[in-house]
């Protein structure tokens, strides 16, 4: 725990906050003024997402998602020998009829990108779409780059298509595990707008000044620029013991989340949370939260110590288990919130740190509405009476 400043400590270190903290770090590179920064979403993967889908689509970007869209497309089968696809095409080619979907919707999942369109040339037109799954601080699960690959073999829409061409993005060019993904990096990001550079100047100035400020995000949080990171390290350590304990009050979202589900669970009648041994009940302190909240019927306790419910905090989803690591196939996961966006957790996230009122009284309408008589635990437990098992 850190130590706590005294008041004169904490005044000392605002008043002198731009001197000895803003200032050494523009010198050495940081930009104050960037709105991702600004923002606090420079590593935030929905909104890279988001802003990737402003630079593609010609009607929000202009010109610029024009190029982008041809220029992204043959670097990408460049870098990585994409099956089928004609650079040359590529480059002579119209580009016609671009659809630029975000968090598009499947069953069992959403895809973080997707882009169809046509591409219109002498020889054989054709229609293409882009697949893209973006990880920045996080990992692919439920396998679903191979969930995302039979959407787009199986579409009414899609199996049609000329070009099915499959994109994992990370900041690294991580290999996706999966011969279907092919892999690019946020480098590959950055050498495109720099190679369309001469179409941002034209553009409107509040647009070229966001992609001024996300090409500063590429290099500075993915591209290891050390400067800035350098003179950071040494103001931490110059004002290490304030900085520690203004970090430690900073407020947690899983953790307040993680209490209000808590004791809404604990008030449901016949069920109660429980720790990994599935056993013993688990309280929740004013200053403890935890990611994962199990619970299980009372009656469950000693006749099947390994059936449990699990509520994944941090995504607001529930899970039937029979043990710490296997979900069952046949109980798809369940979300608290009808079909949730990663946007919508967000926004949830806002309510939990901002108005805990509004985040306990949605909390309170889903915990409901998962326990009512026909709700999803009634369902689950009637799926495995239906296999046999006396619940």
């Amino acid at each position: 725990m850190a130590k706590i400043p005294t008041k004169e400590e904490l005044e000392d270190f605002a008043l002198n906050f731009d001197k000895n903290i803003e200032q050494p770090l523009v010198r050495a590179g940081y930009d104050s003024c960037n709105i991702f920064d600004i923002l606090n979403i420079k590593r935030q993967e929905l909104k890279h997402s988001d802003f990737l889908a402003f630079l593609f689509d010609e009607n929000k970007s202009g010109e610029i998602g024009k190029h982008f869209l041809r220029r992204f497309l043959i670097a990408s089968a460049q870098k990585n020998k994409i099956p089928n696809v004609d650079v040359f095409d590529i480059l002579y080619s119209t580009i016609k009829d671009v659809n630029v979907h975000r968090e598009f919707s499947i069953e069992n999942g959403r895809i973080d990108l997707l882009i169809d369109f046509e591409i219109i040339n002498k020889k054989h037109p054709q229609k293409v779409v882009i697949a893209i799954e973006n990880k920045i601080d996080s990992e692919q699960h439920d396998d679903q780059l191979n969930r995302y690959k039979t959407f787009l073999t199986t579409s009414e829409k899609y199996k049609y298509y000329n070009q099915q061409i499959k994109l994992y993005l990370t900041t690294d060019g991580s290999d996706s595990g999966n011969s279907e993904w092919a892999s690019i990096d946020y480098e590959l990001i950055l050498d495109t707008l720099n190679e369309i550079s001469t179409v941002v100047e034209k553009a409107d100035n509040s647009i070229k000044i966001l992609v001024d400020d996300y090409k500063k995000i590429i290099r500075s949080e993915f591209m290891n620029e050390t400067e800035a990171k350098e003179k950071a390290l040494e103001i931490y350590q110059n004002n290490r013991e304030i900085l520690d304990f203004i970090f430690e009050c900073r407020p947690d979202w899983v953790k307040e989340t993680s209490k209000i589900l808590f004791n809404l669970i604990k008030a449901q009648t016949g069920f109660i949370p429980v720790t990994e041994k599935k056993r013993q009940i688990v309280e929740i302190t004013e200053n403890k939260g935890v990611r994962y909240l199990m619970f299980k019927p009372l009656k469950w306790i000693d006749n099947y110590p390994n059936h449990y419910f699990l509520i994944d905090v941090s995504n607001l989803s529930c899970e039937f288990r029979m043990n710490s690591t296997q979900k069952q196939p046949d109980t798809p996961t369940y979300y608290l919130f009808d079909d949730q966006t990663e946007k919508e957790i967000e926004e949830l996230q806002k309510y939990a740190l901002s108005n805990r009122e509004q985040i306990e009284t949605d909390c309170r309408v889903a915990i409901n509405k998962m326990f009512e008589p026909n709700g999803i635990i009634q369902q689950w437990v009637d799926s495995l009476k239906s296999r046999g098992e006396n619940m």
